[in-house]
């Protein structure tokens, strides 16, 4: 695991009171340099991409970075639900070291992502600028390649992000790279997109693609919930990867972020629907990007970005126990 660098023990907060535990008591830090340490993690996983050189690339602004940190430092500090067991862990993985050139760590963080699908685990990345959301999806796709399974991506996203790599790798261009390659081993929904921010070539290039683009205007009219039930009731079963780029959202509840619209979504609108994804579709992972601690107010961003990783691992650590979902 020489890739990564094991997560701070000053943000595993506790109060040290058996009746009000923390998250930060359940975690796991993986420090191994093991070949086989797959083996060794949890059901249930984190690691984090420091890293926003693909908003740079892309002339965003600056701050994603620290994301990881940030989401953490909030995620570790809540209350576990009082329905989940007393027993369950997650490893934390750590933070992608980026010493090396954006396409390198890409590759490494691909293959990480690969290897915790392969294995069945169940995981959240912290961005970093959304170019890692091609590692992330390409990874965990790759993963069921050869086999009868055709993964789910669903992208949560103001913008498509299908701009070409004829100038390098930038935060824009995560799912260009991935429907260039695996388009057709693929089910691939983008939701919240927004008409100031994509063209009509990117559009295009989605549906050509065999995307389906799903705007704010039509979860405003339709209702994000019921979007989602009709576009996944056929594939209910298809191991799923959300990829939640937080400017997706309001620019009044996440305004910590490169880019973000007074239009987009609110929490009230997501979740009910988030929850509603977890306890119907096999949801395998979450990748969280552009949280920029740098340009947050009052920590809003950061608080919507842990309270998006607590909901996915609750949801999925009950399912795993219990068989089923916490209504």
């Amino acid at each position: 695991m020489s890739w990564l660098t094991p997560c701070s023990n000053e943000l595993l907060f506790t109060k040290n009171d058996p009746q009000d535990p923390r998250w930060g008591e359940k975690v796991d830090l993986v420090k191994t340099d093991s070949i086989d340490w797959v083996q060794h993690l949890q059901n249930y996983c984190l690691l984090g991409y420091p890293d926003d050189e693909g908003i740079t690339l892309n002339k965003g602004r600056l701050g994603a970075e620290q994301g990881p940190h940030g989401i953490r430092s909030f995620l570790y500090r809540m209350t576990p639900s009082p329905f989940l067991p007393l027993d369950f862990r997650i490893s934390d993985l750590g933070n992608l070291k980026i010493e090396l050139s954006l396409a390198e760590r890409h590759e490494r963080a691909r293959s990480l992502i690969y290897n915790l699908a392969k294995h069945n685990k169940h995981w959240v990345s912290l961005g970093g600028s959304h170019d890692y959301g091609y590692c992330d999806s390409f990874g965990f796709v790759e993963a069921f390649s050869g086999t009868q399974i055709k993964p789910i991506v669903i992208n949560f996203d103001a913008h498509l992000d299908v701009r070409t790599t004829e100038k390098g790798f930038n935060s824009g261009t995560p799912f260009y790279r991935l429907l260039e390659q695996r388009a057709d081993q693929c089910v691939f929904i983008e939701i919240g997109i927004q008409g100031q921010c994509n063209s009509r070539h990117h559009y295009q290039y989605v549906l050509d693609h065999g995307g389906q683009v799903v705007s704010i205007d039509q979860v405003r009219e339709e209702g994000l919930t019921q979007i989602l039930s009709q576009l996944l009731m056929t594939t209910p079963h298809n191991p799923c990867f959300v990829s939640l780029d937080i400017d997706v959202f309001s620019s009044s509840e996440a305004p910590g972020c490169s880019q973000s619209w007074p239009l987009g979504l609110t929490s009230a609108e997501f979740f009910p629907a988030f929850r509603w994804l977890l306890q119907n579709i096999d949801v395998r992972g979450l990748g969280i990007y552009e949280v920029s601690p740098a340009l947050d107010i009052n920590s809003n961003t950061q608080r919507l970005a842990a309270l998006s990783a607590y909901e996915f691992f609750n949801q999925v650590v009950f399912k795993e126990k219990h068989g089923k979902q916490k209504e």
